[in-house]
């Protein structure tokens, strides 16, 4: 496969593969909501689920019938807590179909592309996570992507943390040096893991649009200075509104580590109820018409997802000043 133009609009291809996909999805959705019991949702439990739980409470009220009270208060207590993990851990059911539309689309960005499902981006980069986020305990990882932007080695994925929050892991490792560190962190980051910052000094820089959406340290400000032009500034804008997280630029790499903004499930991942809001089968052409634009309109928003990354990835690679 051939390298990738340096600079492109956010074009989003509309082929027959694409649409042949999308229906196959649609038809995958339909399928299993047709399947009592089972839902696409993980923040809906099953009736199954639910119907096995009962009994097994009524089971031990039988036993426990003289501190009936105290027993269903905390019986509802630990039922509202076990569903609240169970919900967070549980894994959505996968569409095979919504993986091939999604690798469809990153062709379009990578070349010598590679997808393991059960690969893991923080295994690739442990010791870089680990320096700067030292709080951070990765549970599992899952959906490795990797391939090359212009000879620039990009790997992200997924990780879920013991805590049991997700991030979206980033990292172009470039053939070129920076000499010192430059961090970006939102202005809003009490959803993100604690970061690492004790090297390094808060700046403030002239475009306050930026400083509004950013903060920005680092060990050099003179470089920080170079990497954060006025271009840049203005696609790290675009990225604020997509993503919410850390950026990292030091030594050979641009590291991100946060998650989608509107998206609670991670790049492989689509929740195909949204499109009705509820859990019941969509039978006439209308309402599956709907969830079609539904698909299609996610994986145009993952297209230009992807983009703004690959963006400021090619805008960092143009920069020559500030390598070494």
């Amino acid at each position: 496969m051939s390298s990738k133009n340096t600079e492109r609009k956010p074009f989003f291809k509309h082929s027959e593969e694409l649409f042949f996909l999308i229906r196959e999805i649609e038809e995958e959705r339909h399928a299993l909501l047709k399947s009592s019991g089972k839902f696409l949702c993980n923040r809906v439990l099953g009736k199954k689920i639910w119907g096995k739980r009962i009994l097994f409470f009524l089971l031990l009220i039988f036993f426990i019938n003289n501190v009936l009270f105290i027993f269903f208060f905390f019986l509802y207590i630990f039922a509202i807590i076990f569903s609240s993990f169970e919900m967070l851990e549980a894994k959505l059911n996968r569409s095979s179909s919504y993986t091939e539309a999604i690798l469809l689309i990153l062709e379009d960005f990578f070349s010598e592309l590679e997808y393991d499902k059960d690969g893991s981006v923080f295994d690739i980069y442990q010791a870089e996570f680990t320096k700067k986020f030292p709080k951070l305990s990765v549970k599992r990882a899952e959906d490795l992507v990797t391939g090359k932007i212009n000879e620039i080695d990009i790997a992200f994925g997924e990780i879920l943390c013991r805590d049991l929050k997700r991030y979206f892991c980033f990292v172009a490792d470039f053939n070129k040096h920076l000499e010192s560190e430059t961090v970006l962190m939102p202005i809003s980051n009490k959803f993100l893991p604690q970061l690492n910052k004790s090297s390094l000094k808060k700046i403030v820089l002239e475009n306050q649009s930026f400083n509004k959406r950013w903060q920005t340290f680092c060990k050099n400000e003179i470089e920080a200075r170079y990497i954060l032009t006025p271009k840049f500034m203005e696609k790290m804008a675009n990225i604020s509104t997509i993503f919410s997280g850390y950026f990292l630029f030091q030594h050979n790499k641009i590291i991100f580590l946060g998650h989608f903004k509107d998206k609670e499930y991670n790049l492989f991942d689509i929740e195909l109820t949204s499109a009705t809001d509820q859990n019941t089968i969509a039978d006439s052409a209308d309402e599956r018409q709907k969830q079609k634009r539904y698909i299609y309109q996610h994986l145009k928003e993952t297209h230009n997802a992807i983009y703004q990354l690959t963006s400021i990835v090619n805008e960092l690679n143009l920069n020559t000043i500030i390598w070494k």
